[in-house]
């Protein structure tokens, strides 16, 4: 089962990558993701008129082969990669600048490494 996307799924898998970026994936930063589903799945309703789920089976793979993936390449092409994989997955504005919010909350809440920042202000400024 793929992403689908303008998904939950892809929100959170966005989120997760920023906060990723530190090569510390915390349990506080996933636990604010998470605890978060309720209001996104509103949010979600609120723009699309339908309800999404979450699928945190297919969610932990994609990261998974997602970062394992960019191990095996070049840092720039693990950029474009990237760049590619998650302007296809949320190609909603509304919904870009809400991803951007999650991963920001979730970054800040053990610390905010410089490598997280780096991204949020890379995807806030290509997605704005």
């Amino acid at each position: 089962m793929e992403i689908k996307e303008n998904s939950l799924d892809a929100l959170c898998l966005f989120a997760l990558y920023i906060c990723a970026q530190d090569d510390d994936l915390s349990k506080d930063e996933t636990t604010m993701i998470f605890s978060n589903i309720p209001s996104l799945a509103q949010y979600y309703f609120e723009l699309f008129g339908e309800f999404s789920s979450l699928h945190l089976h297919q969610v932990s793979i994609a990261l998974n082969e997602f970062l394992l993936s960019e191990d095996r390449i070049a840092i720039k092409e693990a950029a474009k990669s990237a760049v590619t994989y998650f302007d296809n997955l949320i190609s909603d504005q509304n919904l870009r600048l809400k991803a951007i919010e999650i991963a920001k909350d979730a970054a800040e809440v053990d610390g905010i490494h410089n490598l997280e920042q780096k991204q949020i202000n890379f995807w806030r400024q290509r997605w704005s």
